[in-house]
């Protein structure tokens, strides 16, 4: 994890699965997840880095297998569904909001992205 994340005042689960659960906060906190499987046990891997997930291979070194029809035991990593995005998002952003029972409470927040 490369980047400061806040600590959460207050969290709920409620009618979804702990993958439901973790996955959703996880895409709130612009957390990516993978796991890895070996033999000798399972690991859930978390960063905030693309990067931090790994590569399959390079061109230069070794193709990039493509498996559509994806099933069985594979040999090899090899990629099964691509998707290309691109997005883009605002360098600044500020919320306000106002309650009655607390007037002179701050709430204004400010995200620089």
């Amino acid at each position: 994890i490369c980047f400061e994340h806040q600590p959460r005042e207050y969290c709920v689960q409620a009618g979804e699965t702990d993958l439901d659960f973790i996955a959703r906060l996880a895409a709130e906190e612009g957390l990516l997840y993978t796991f890895e499987h070996r033999a000798d046990g399972h690991t859930l891997v978390l960063t905030d880095r693309v990067g931090g997930l790994g590569t399959i291979g390079t061109h230069t070194d070794c193709p990039v297998i493509y498996q559509p029809m994806a099933g069985g035991e594979a040999s090899e990593p090899a990629l099964n569904r691509f998707h290309y995005t691109e997005q883009v998002r605002t360098a600044v952003q500020v919320q306000r909001d106002y309650t009655f029972t607390h007037p002179r409470y701050n709430q204004q927040h400010t995200a620089t992205g």
